[in-house]
């Protein structure tokens, strides 16, 4: 079993997943595993959407995305979405270092 396929033990699910017991992962014949680099946000009263992507070419300033995926989700699960991908990130960092974002290069610091 991958660490992607691993449940959640009872100490890291959210407050209102506390009366299930047992969660059963089924992937259906169409389940397909995507890269992305590349990630756009759009948000309303009612949903957050979030289209991935990945960089293909960087071309005289313009950057060119092949979109693929559209994930739209509502605001209560955005919300648990960022409580266990925060949790995920800190354990992968306590195991191998911290994550460093690199700072984009201003116009003068090409």
């Amino acid at each position: 079993m991958s660490s992607e396929d691993k449940p959640m033990s009872s100490s890291e699910q959210p407050a209102f997943h506390s009366a299930v017991k047992e969660q059963t992962n089924i992937k259906l014949p169409d389940f397909r595993s995507v890269y992305a680099n590349n990630t756009a946000f759009n948000v309303s009263t009612f949903d957050f959407s979030m289209t991935f992507g990945e960089i293909v070419g960087l071309l005289d300033g313009r950057l060119t995305v092949e979109q693929h995926t559209k994930v739209t989700m509502s605001p209560l699960h955005v919300k648990v979405f960022l409580q266990v991908l925060a949790q995920q990130v800190a354990q992968f960092e306590q195991q191998f270092g911290e994550i460093k974002i690199p700072q984009a290069p201003s116009p003068d610091n090409k």
